[in-house]
């Protein structure tokens, strides 16, 4: 799914939650300032004479975060989510700073001791309470730029990112990613205020995705029936029944108002395009990526094996390929898979960008020691084992 702002949680050797949402599904397109960031990076590279192979990214300042605290990035700003224990007044204090300077925003106290994390959703940030089955099992909206608290509700709340109107879901017991499968009411609310717009009932479990442009909500019933509704109005667009899949966080994707789902036929894995606002089929080829995972890139959909990049052009199923350089790629979360990194024979971390169609463009690399590192909107967050209190920040752009 196209994403947006992102929860990005570091490593469950730091206090977080490893569920990351890639966001998903529904969850999200690159914002205009990180493709921008990459672009310029890409520029200065290239009209850099002598520049080293692999020239290093610029660090910029550490943001405090101590080993147990729980980190979300969400486009230009962190959140250190400090939880406090053994005390006689439990609670978690949340702290959001600017992205790429570092500098403090406000700071907020939860009254339970738990893992926070948290999301930008417009004005606000989406502060989300995890269960101990890392469930989402409570959302708290605070003013963007102040903190102050907005509303409370039970539950998550998934978001395009950047609309007005998000979708109130409880999630199953197990549940392994953000927006995958829920249950009971689905309501739609108004993120300023949270105030409720609409809500339909699902009888079993489904799986419930949001989409922008247009803003969409997605149900799909363990029935199989797929049901397309308006995100604001809650209006039924389109419903049809989908042939059997396995239906998880990367399946169906969702790219440039075409739903690409993946299933099973007699000739094999299909891929099959339908028209996100009436769910009519537009295109069917063979999967030839069938041991590659699907994701958003700039060309439509990509999938990347160290021997093999396909690009799908979701509105005729085109299908492009290109030979890969043998190299494993890893994606960094909060990127939308279109920034990648490698390990290189001298302990660095090789960063490279998704932009162009053609293999990864090199934008730099990290030094030794730095890893776990997730995408803000002009800055990468990573841990360092220089400051295991601090999160260092690299930018992603010149000034």
């Amino acid at each position: 799914m196209a994403g947006e702002p992102v929860v990005i949680e570091l490593g469950t050797g730091h206090g977080t939650v490893d569920d990351d949402a890639s966001p998903p599904g529904s969850r999200r397109r690159v914002s205009a300032r990180l493709k921008l960031a990459v672009a310029s990076g890409l520029l200065v590279l290239g009209c850099a004479a002598a520049a080293p192979a692999h020239p290093p990214l610029r660090d910029g300042p550490t943001v405090p975060a101590a080993v147990g605290a729980v980190v979300s990035v969400t486009g230009d700003t962190v959140v250190v989510s400090d939880p406090t224990f053994g005390s006689t007044d439990p609670g978690t204090t949340l702290t959001a700073y600017d992205l790429p300077t570092g500098a403090a925003r406000w700071s907020v106290t939860m009254p339970m001791t738990a893992i926070y994390t948290a999301e930008r959703a417009g004005d606000v940030f989406l502060i989300t309470r995890r269960d101990e089955m890392r469930r989402r099992a409570a959302t708290t909206a605070v003013a963007a730029d102040t903190g102050e608290v907005r509303w409370r509700r039970p539950g998550a709340v998934l978001t395009t990112g950047g609309g007005t109107v998000g979708l109130a879901v409880s999630e199953v017991s197990g549940v392994s990613g953000r927006g995958w499968r829920v249950e009971g009411a689905v309501v739609a609310v108004d993120l300023a205020t949270g105030r409720p717009r609409w809500h339909t009932d699902v009888p079993s479990t489904a799986v419930v995705r949001v989409a922008p442009d247009p803003a969409t909500a997605l149900i799909i019933h363990d029935s199989g029936r797929f049901e397309v509704r308006d995100l604001a109005g809650g209006a039924l667009r389109a419903a049809r029944q989908m042939p059997p899949a396995d239906y998880a966080e990367d399946n169906p994707r969702i790219s440039g108002g075409v739903l690409v789902l993946r299933h099973y036929h007699r000739a094999g894995a299909l891929l099959t395009g339908y028209d996100l606002e009436t769910l009519a089929s537009r295109w069917e080829l063979l999967d030839q990526a069938r041991e590659a995972r699907w994701v958003n890139c700039p060309g439509g959909l990509c999938a990347r094996t160290p021997d093999d990049h396909w690009t799908l052009d979701p509105a005729d199923g085109r299908l492009s390929w290109q030979r890969g350089d043998g190299q494993p790629w890893r994606a960094i979360r909060g990127s939308d898979d279109q920034l990648l990194v490698r390990d290189l024979d001298d302990q660095r971390t090789l960063v490279a960008s998704e932009v162009a169609r053609a293999a990864p463009q090199v934008v730099g690399a990290l030094p030794p020691g730095v890893g776990d590192c997730r995408a803000g909107a002009a800055a990468l967050v990573c841990r360092s084992a220089v400051d295991s209190d601090g999160l260092a920040v690299y930018r992603l752009s010149s000034p």
